[in-house]
């Protein structure tokens, strides 16, 4: 088993902790205080699909390929079965959807960082997609970040998650860059939905808050 020596959190167990009972709480943090060695992505192939959507300039012919193709999988445990008809899904539910940057000519840039540090707590937010744009001779980004998950987001983690995106761009994008808070995006796939930051002072502060308590249980997890 590995156990991290100091407190990180990824951003969906962070947002999931600052709404979560006592006893939620502590199984989140042990969780991530002691992460199993061997994990497998969920959704990988839809993952994938997503983000050359994008790349490839909001082409829906690449979600019908990553469709067909996992349709035409049929061998696998029955773990790898459930995985894949759950990305048929998701692919289905993203191919509804439209986006409002889809009129900027954007590029897709990676960052330098993964995570960002709230209140003594690394918190990774490792975003699915940075964007780029220039419009008279500024440099504006925003970030997107899928949520693949049966259980939908409430507006609240919603709202939480896409600010942490936010909080995050400012803290880790080059200083000559606007950050675009209104490209911040946290996608909810099932729901067929986009959270943009709100209550952004709010949301911060209940962050940092929880943060503050997620550095007073890793000690105390075992």
């Amino acid at each position: 088993m590995i156990e991290k020596n100091f407190p990180e959190i990824s951003i969906s167990p962070l947002v999931e902790f600052a709404f979560a009972s006592e006893r939620k709480k502590a199984s989140i943090i042990k969780a991530q205080k002691y992460p199993s060695s061997f994990i497998v992505g969920r959704y990988s192939s839809a993952r994938s699909a997503f983000s050359k959507y994008f790349k490839n300039g909001f082409d829906k012919e690449v979600l019908i390929q990553a469709i067909e193709r996992l349709q035409n999988k049929t061998e696998g445990t029955d773990w790898a079965k459930n995985n894949r008809s759950n990305s048929i899904l998701a692919l289905g539910h993203f191919f509804k959807l439209e986006f409002p940057f889809q009129n900027l000519k954007c590029t897709f840039v990676k960052p330098d960082h993964k995570a960002y540090e709230l209140e003594g707590v690394n918190v990774i937010v490792s975003p699915d997609l940075i964007i780029q744009w220039e419009l008279n001779g500024i440099t504006s980004v925003g970030a997107i970040k899928f949520n693949i998950k049966k259980q939908c987001l409430t507006l609240q983690k919603g709202g939480l998650t896409a600010t942490l995106i936010f909080d995050y761009l400012k803290k880790v994008a080059s200083p000559d860059w606007q950050i675009d808070k209104s490209y911040c995006f946290c996608l909810d796939v099932m729901s067929e939905r986009l959270y943009s930051p709100t209550r952004i002072e709010e949301n911060i502060m209940a962050a940092k808050e929880a943060c503050i308590e997620v550095k007073k249980l890793w000690t105390q997890a075992s």
